[in-house]
């Protein structure tokens, strides 16, 4: 792995934010913050991965200290290195009961695809006529929607989930995209875990994605 170069100032800023007490942070200073985190300079300690109380894996990263050398991680690095390959969200100083900031592996795939972590829901896609509200689009999603990397990412979980063969579509119905799974809640050991784990798929997408069940369209899903 190349040595990350990050950006001091972006650091400075975010160490200016992390000051500012949590009631008080509004839109414009979360603003700010999604401003400066990606390429601000972080520091890591012995134990860089951790477990997340969602059960999730996150990169833990953490400010430099004053006048010490550290190694520097860079979430725009870290992002093609490792974060979507090992399916890994980022924690931004964690402590004990909180953190400043969480990035899902979905928005660290958000950030891949668009070049921000975030993006509003997308309503210019509404029919412009009857006719178009009536149509179901149904193909495999293209690689600038949901990509390779984080289509072996979420497979490897729904299998570990007990999903022997997971499967997929895109469907676009009314000018919105849908992914689809096939997944019942037959095929778990109460409707419970079925639940969970269609709860816990939406860590792994970008949170402006759609997406259910396939039901009764297992002769047009393909492997995911």
């Amino acid at each position: 792995m190349e040595q990350y170069l990050g950006d001091l100032e972006k650091t400075k800023n975010l160490s200016e934010l992390f000051a500012v007490p949590k009631e008080a942070r509004d839109d414009k200073w979360k603003e700010k913050f999604l401003a400066n985190v990606d390429a601000a300079s972080f520091r890591c300690t012995d134990q860089q991965i951790i477990l997340g109380p969602d059960g999730f894996m996150y990169a833990a990263l953490y400010l430099p200290e004053p006048n010490k050398e550290f190694q520097c991680f860079v979430v725009k690095h870290m992002k093609d290195d490792f974060l979507l390959d090992k399916g890994i969200g980022v924690v931004i100083c964690p402590g004990e009961n909180s953190a400043e900031w969480v990035f899902s592996y979905g928005d660290i795939l958000n950030y891949h695809l668009c070049g921000k972590f975030y993006t509003p829901e997308d309503h210019e896609n509404a029919p412009a006529s009857d006719d178009e509200a009536d149509k179901v689009l149904i193909g495999q999603p293209a690689e600038d929607y949901f990509p390779k990397v984080a289509r072996d990412v979420l497979r490897r979980y729904l299998a570990a989930q007990g999903v022997a063969d997971p499967k997929i579509l895109l469907m676009v119905r009314g000018g919105v995209k849908e992914l689809v799974f096939n997944m019942t809640a037959e095929m778990f050991e109460s409707p419970q875990k079925y639940e969970d784990v269609m709860n816990r798929i939406s860590w792994f997408l970008p949170r402006q994605y759609v997406y259910s069940s396939g039901a009764g369209m297992e002769g047009a899903l393909m492997p995911l």
